[in-house]
């Protein structure tokens, strides 16, 4: 897992990559929610944003059940951005 922060407007970005052989075991959902706590708690961030392949429903599910939003188009039309706030 990766982030970077921008302190302009107080978020940071988040990329997640989860090997095939570790699907299906909740470990995105546990990794994102302990990033979030850390991002949230103790970095006393406002948001986390990332970009996601819309071919990808498996992971804006997982995003979409933590909580995050669709917030448009991505980086790229392949893509989708998503965000959550404090």
């Amino acid at each position: 897992m990766k982030m970077t922060t921008s302190f302009s407007d107080n978020t940071c970005e988040m990329l997640i990559s989860i090997t095939p052989d570790k699907q299906d075991k909740h470990y995105g959902i546990e990794a994102v929610n302990a990033l979030l706590k850390y991002v949230f708690e103790t970095l006393k961030l406002d948001g986390v944003e990332l970009y996601v392949y819309a071919n990808n429903l498996r992971a804006i599910h997982c995003y979409e059940k933590i909580g995050f939003i669709k917030d448009g188009v991505g980086i790229t039309e392949e893509d989708i951005h998503m965000k959550i706030s404090k």
